[in-house]
């Protein structure tokens, strides 16, 4: 999890300044706004023995506040330091944006064993605890980050936070074997300790003879993609038997 601990570390700051970035943002209206139009105003003073003169100029303000809404991808197998580290990084913003009266953090949980599991949105300023309680949940069973992933989509997509004011988080130490909200794993038939048949971590040289990463990922994505075109794959719903895959005996 060392690899996950930094990515995190390194995430979470710049979520971090980017939430902090303005506080109340003030703005001068141009333009027709709300079917009203707001005007300007300038003085200037009589002028100076040497022809000057200082000119004032007023404009319309306003107040905007600023809500950003950040959601943690969380594997059921993050440690618990690095748990730890992200609720050191939430408490810390907390404290910043306690004296901040327009400024709004919302922070998401989504925890994910072989499916989802959200949590929903917490106010950071008003419901630390509730976050906290959430990062620390305990589940078992099962690795699948496609489907945290589609959850924590949909989490941002129902926040209130401007586009440009989402962010997304995935702590993973990123060895999955399933995907779909649904959990789906893909057919390939090796032996081990006994006779298993998906896809994992476990029976990579299996399926590709090494377990070495691919000396050109071009090639084997451009690879993958035509398997996924010509439908030369067999997948069936984890934990099911896959007899129908056997029968076809698809490998790819």
């Amino acid at each position: 999890m060392k690899n996950a601990t930094r990515v995190f570390g390194a995430a979470l700051t710049l979520a971090v300044a980017f939430a902090l970035l303005g506080g109340v943002n003030s703005y001068a209206a141009t333009a027709d706004t709300d079917d009203k139009v707001w005007f300007g105003d300038k003085t200037a003073s009589e002028l100076k023995p040497d022809g000057a003169s200082d000119i004032k100029l007023t404009l319309p303000a306003g107040e905007e506040e600023f809500e950003t809404d950040i959601v943690f991808v969380l594997d059921k197998s993050t440690s618990a330091t690095v748990e730890d580290d992200a609720l050191k990084m939430l408490s810390d913003l907390k404290d910043e944006i306690t004296n901040q009266e327009m400024t709004k953090v919302k922070v998401g949980v989504v925890i994910f064993n072989k499916v989802a599991n959200p949590e929903g949105y917490f106010d950071l300023a008003t419901e630390y605890g509730k976050i906290e309680a959430s990062i620390k949940r305990e589940i078992k069973s099962g690795t699948n980050i496609h489907a945290g992933l589609l959850a924590a989509k949909n989490l941002l997509a129902d926040g209130g936070a401007a586009n440009g004011r989402k962010y997304m988080i995935l702590v993973s130490d990123g060895i999955t074997y399933m995907y779909n909200e649904d959990p789906t794993a893909t057919y390939y038939r090796f032996s081990a300790d006994s006779i298993l048949d998906w896809v994992g971590p476990d029976n990579y040289k299996s399926a590709y003879g090494s377990n070495d990463a691919p000396s050109d990922w071009n090639a084997f994505f451009a690879k993958a993609k035509t398997a996924i075109d010509n439908k030369n794959f067999c997948e069936y719903p984890y934990e099911d038997d896959p007899t129908a895959c056997r029968e076809s005996d698809k490998k790819d």
